[in-house]
């Protein structure tokens, strides 16, 4: 796993003036106020950053090429959630850096508050676009697993909306179920939305492992 870390980590660094472009943009909007919008894109950014890894790989055959060497599937998928995690992990930190350089010179205050939300967004936003892109691209490829994931949206967004219409229509009360959510302190909040992500990060491994071993090369 070490090398195929390294070898992303690499594929990564090739794109460190977009990077750079990004970590000026998403301090701007720290400077700005719009700390939770920063957080947020910065997760959808980096975890897609993470995705088009996959889509290297594919290149020329370069996956084909990668299993003549000592790096099983299982593993090879593995390293790419992994190396999600290390990817926004860094990103977080970059952040945190921006934030504390920002208060500093412009004496700005958040509260604990913001920064549980921000946080928390950011974890919840970069995790749910890795355990949704990439089964599909490690299923389908670069271009027909965007259509397949654009497809899938559509569908949890109709299923949403039926969902939504089938509560006013049959007057369920839903407030029994929110009510308490919305009064769990923040230790129990964390803890339920770190379970809620290692679950939808141990479902979409456990798929792109069934996946990857299907292809052929």
């Amino acid at each position: 796993m070490k090398g195929l870390l390294i070898k992303d980590f690499k594929l990564i660094k090739t794109q460190k003036l977009f990077i750079l472009i990004i970590t000026a943009i998403c301090g701007y909007l720290l400077a700005v106020g719009k700390m939770e919008f920063a957080m947020i894109y910065s997760a959808i950014i980096f975890s897609m950053l993470v995705v088009s890894t996959v889509n290297y790989d594919d290149q020329d055959n370069g996956m084909g090429y990668l299993f003549t060497l000592p790096v099983s599937r299982k593993g090879y998928v593995l390293e790419k959630y992994v190396f999600g995690i290390l990817l926004m992990g860094l990103a977080l930190t970059v952040g945190s850096i921006l934030l504390a350089i920002i208060s500093i010179v412009k004496s700005a205050a958040y509260t604990s508050e913001d920064l549980f939300d921000a946080v928390w967004g950011f974890w919840m936003t970069g995790s749910f676009i890795l355990s949704a892109t990439l089964p599909f691209q490690i299923k389908y490829g670069a271009e027909k697993g965007r259509i397949a994931l654009a497809i899938t949206i559509l569908c949890v967004g109709v299923a949403g909306y039926v969902i939504q219409e089938a509560v006013k229509a049959f007057d369920i009360d839903i407030s029994a179920f929110a009510e308490p959510l919305l009064h769990a302190s923040a230790i129990q909040t964390a803890v339920l939305l770190t379970v809620l992500i290692v679950v939808m990060l141990g479902i979409s491994y456990l798929i792109s492992v069934s996946f990857m071993k299907k292809r052929q090369f």
